[in-house]
C-alpha cells in the first residue's frame, strides 16, 4: 500500500523546475515531536530502545500525563501547522518555537484547530481501519480525545499549557539527547548534502541516495509506502519538502502542506549502512594525518575558525582550509556562521565509529 504522487508532465519535462520545487528542511521542532511519538510507541524503533528505557525511568507522573494528553499532536505524524520550519529557514529549536507561538494568535487559532481536527480524523481512518497494518497502530486506537475537547472549549488555556509542556520536555529530555547524539549537526549535514546533490545530480539521484525502502521513484511517480492507498497529483505550483529525522524510523511520515507534501524520512538506518561501507574508507583516510588529528582534537574541545586553527598549529590558512574541507567531506566536521566568522566543530561520526578516539589525545586547549 502506498501514497502515489503523480508528477505533472511539465515538471517531468523540466528538471530544473522539479529541482526548484524540491527542498530539504531542517526542523528541530519536528524532531522534538517525533521523539515524543517514539516515547508513546512501545513497540517500535529498536534503534532507540535504550534511550526510551532511560527516559522512562526518569520521567515523573506529571510529565508522563502531559505527554499522553498532547499525544494527538504527534501520534499519526506531526501536522504541518506545527512545523514553522516548512516555510522559514530555522537555525535552532527556540527560534522555531517562537515562530509557532506567533502562529497561534488572533483569529487564526480557530482555523488551525478545525484543520487539525479534520486532519486527525482522516489519519485515524487511514491508519486504524486497515486490517493488514492493525498490529502496527493498535496501541493508538481508542484514546480519549480530551485534548480536542479542551481545544474547542478554551484554546488559549490549552495552548499556554502546550508551550509550557514543550519547554519542560525539552529541558528534561529532548535537549539531552539532542546534544549527546549531535542530532543538530547530523540533520544539518544531511540537509546540506542532499541539497547540493539535488542541484548537481537532479531529483532522481537524490531519491536514490536517500536509501529509504519506503520511498521509490518510478520516473513519473513518487511512491511513499504507507499502511493505506492514496493518490495525489503534484502540479507545478506544489512543493516537495523532505525532512530528515533521527527519530522517525521505522515509519515514514507524509503530511499535506499548503501547495504540496512534506515527507519526514529516516537517516539513522542509512547512516549505519553507509558507515559500514563506502564512507569508512573516506573517514579512515581523513584521520590518517597527524595535522587533521590535531584539528579534530582542538575542535572537539571548542569551536574555532580557519584563522584561529592556523595560528594554533603554526600553519598557513590555505593548508588548514584544505584539511578542514577533507574532514568536512568525510562528515567529521560541521560549521556555522556567526557574523563574519565561520566556526567549525566536530560531529558525532568519529566517536560513533571509534568511541575512544579522543581519550588518548591531549585534553588541553590553548586559549
Amino acid at each position: 500500500m502506498a501514497i502515489e504522487l503523480k508528477i505533472e508532465q511539465q515538471l517531468l519535462r523540466n528538471g530544473s523546475l522539479l529541482k526548484k520545487n524540491t527542498k530539504f528542511i531542517f526542523s528541530p521542532l519536528n524532531e522534538l515531536f517525533c521523539s515524543l511519538h517514539v516515547l508513546q510507541n512501545n513497540d517500535h524503533n529498536g534503534m532507540l530502545i535504550s534511550w526510551k528505557l532511560e527516559v522512562n525511568s526518569k520521567l515523573d507522573m506529571e510529565l508522563i500525563n502531559e505527554i499522553r494528553y498532547f499525544s494527538p499532536f504527534y501520534e499519526f505524524g506531526v501536522p504541518s501547522f506545527l512545523i514553522p520550519g516548512l516555510s522559514h529557514n530555522i537555525s535552532n529549536l527556540q527560534e522555531e518555537i517562537e515562530l509557532l507561538k506567533t502562529r497561534f494568535s488572533g483569529d487564526s487559532v480557530q482555523v488551525l484547530i478545525k484543520t487539525f481536527i479534520i486532519d486527525r480524523k482522516l489519519k485515524q481512518n487511514n491508519f486504524l481501519h486497515s486490517e493488514n497494518t492493525k498490529w502496527e497502530w493498535d496501541s493508538f486506537g481508542q484514546k480519549q480525545d480530551s485534548l480536542l475537547d479542551d481545544l474547542l472549549k478554551n484554546p488559549n488555556r490549552v495552548l499556554t499549557r502546550f508551550f509550557n509542556f514543550i519547554e519542560w520536555y525539552n529541558k528534561i529530555v529532548f535537549d539531552v539527547i539532542w546534544k549527546k547524539a549531535h542530532i543538530e549537526d547530523t540533520l544539518k549535514y544531511e540537509v546540506n548534502r542532499q541539497t547540493n546533490r539535488l542541484q548537481s545530480s537532479g531529483f532522481s539521484e537524490i531519491i536514490h541516495t536517500l536509501g529509504n525502502d519506503k520511498i521509490n521513484w518510478t520516473g513519473k511517480k513518487l511512491m511513499l509506502y504507507q499502511p493505506f492507498d492514496e493518490k495525489r497529483y503534484i502540479s507545478t505550483n506544489d512543493r516537495l519538502l523532505f525532512i530528515p529525522s533521527y527519530f522517525i524510523w521505522p515509519h515514514l511520515s507524509v503530511q499535506d502542506i499548503d501547495k504540496g507534501v512534506a515527507i519526514t524520512y529516516d537517516i539513522n538506518k542509512r547512516m549505519i549502512q553507509q558507515a559500514n561501507n563506502t564512507n569508512m574508507e573516506t573517514i579512515l583516510q581523513a584521520i590518517g594525518d597527524s595535522t587533521r588529528i590535531q584539528i579534530l582534537n582542538f575542535l572537539q574541545q571548542t569551536e574555532n575558525t580557519t584563522q584561529g586553527l592556523a595560528q594554533l598549529l603554526n600553519l598557513s590558512e590555505s593548508t588548514v582550509s584544505r584539511d578542514l574541507n577533507i574532514l568536512k567531506s568525510a562528515g567529521l566536521l560541521s560549521n556555522r556562521r556567526v557574523n563574519k566568522y565561520v566556526l567549525y566543530r566536530v560531529t558525532n561520526v568519529i566517536t560513533d565509529l571509534i568511541p575512544s578516539f579522543f581519550e588518548n589525545l591531549p585534553n588541553e586547549y590553548l586559549y
